[in-house]
């Protein structure tokens, strides 16, 4: 399960209509997480490490994350994030 990121900056992402989507907080920590849906979220402020058993990503500012379903994940918060998510309807092809 591979993460798709793609910088987009703060005026694309205005554009797109991201900033009316929920929003969360997180300060810097480690936690794990579980993604049953896809996800896509877009990081406005900090950095983060996502590790995966299929390796780690590096996110920050300005990029849109695209988190697939059935991801196990670890997130580790360098710089609190901000993040603007969107859960995706669940596919049944996968």
């Amino acid at each position: 399960m591979r993460i798709e990121t793609e910088t987009i900056g703060a005026g694309e992402a205005r554009r797109r209509g991201v900033y009316e989507w929920p929003v969360s907080r997180r300060t810097v920590s480690r936690y794990p997480w579980r993604y049953d849906r896809p996800v896509i979220a877009y990081i406005d402020s900090g950095s983060a490490r996502i590790e995966t058993d299929d390796g780690n990503i590096e996110v920050e500012a300005g990029d849109l994350v695209k988190l697939p379903s059935d991801l196990d994940c670890v997130w580790i918060v360098k710089q609190p994030v901000v993040r603007y998510y969107r859960v995706q309807p669940w596919d049944p092809a996968g």
